[in-house]
């Protein structure tokens, strides 16, 4: 069985887990070993109250606009950059496009569909373990692991792979990669769940060769 890594990516109406809700998630499941991808899952929830969510989001920027000394004493001044991320990306189109058309699909089928996706893959905590994978990833489980407790606590392992902690450890100690690493990549930045997933899997491959290449590694040691 090859070994697979499981990139996650969700989109979201904020930052809180409690207060705001999941809009998208994707997910890529890739070759550990060659960093092809082997399968994709992504999925956005449309319903009523996503639509509410957005609705809000969009009054709150609205209002941020005219008042931003007032909404940055309120710690609600990101609402705007939220709102204008998912407008300049789509994903609010998008789904006011589909709730229109009557498409209906809640965060509970998604989280139905992710399992048997994964486990399809014989992944899960009872046959083969696979953290979820991703750049500050530690967002993503946070709402995952409220709001789709099956896929965060039964399926995707407890342990998380942030590609954020390479980035700043880089960043920190190895200027001659970090220099390289700008070079080499060419992010997209799209703020969509299957093409930020992309991102962070060209730029852990990156560090796979950087970093973690054993014959480079053996050498250096040697």
């Amino acid at each position: 069985m090859p070994n697979y890594g499981v990139l996650v990516d969700i989109e979201t109406t904020g930052l809180d887990p409690v207060e705001n809700v999941i809009l998208e998630i994707g997910m890529i499941l890739f070759n550990r070993d060659t960093f092809e991808e082997v399968d994709t899952f992504s999925h956005v929830v449309v319903n009523d109250v996503v639509i509410e969510h957005l609705n809000h989001l969009r009054d709150t920027a609205e209002w941020v606009k005219s008042n931003l000394p007032q909404a940055t004493q309120m710690g609600i001044e990101g609402a705007k950059f939220v709102y204008e991320m998912h407008q300049a990306n789509g994903l609010d189109a998008h789904i006011r496009q589909l709730y229109a058309q009557y498409y209906r699909c809640d965060l509970a089928q998604i989280e139905t569909a992710a399992v048997e996706w994964l486990k399809g893959y014989h992944i899960s905590r009872k046959q083969t373990e696979a953290p979820a994978v991703g750049s500050s990833v530690h967002f993503d489980r946070k709402f995952i692991d409220m709001k789709m407790p099956k896929l965060g606590n039964e399926v995707l392992h407890y342990r998380n792979v942030d590609i954020s902690t390479l980035k700043t450890l880089v960043n920190w100690w190895l200027p001659s990669v970090k220099e390289k690493r700008t070079e080499s990549l060419n992010p997209q930045r799209l703020h969509r769940a299957l093409d930020d997933c992309r991102d962070s899997l060209g730029e852990l491959k990156f560090y796979h060769e950087a970093l973690f290449n054993e014959n480079v590694v053996m050498k250096d040691w040697s």
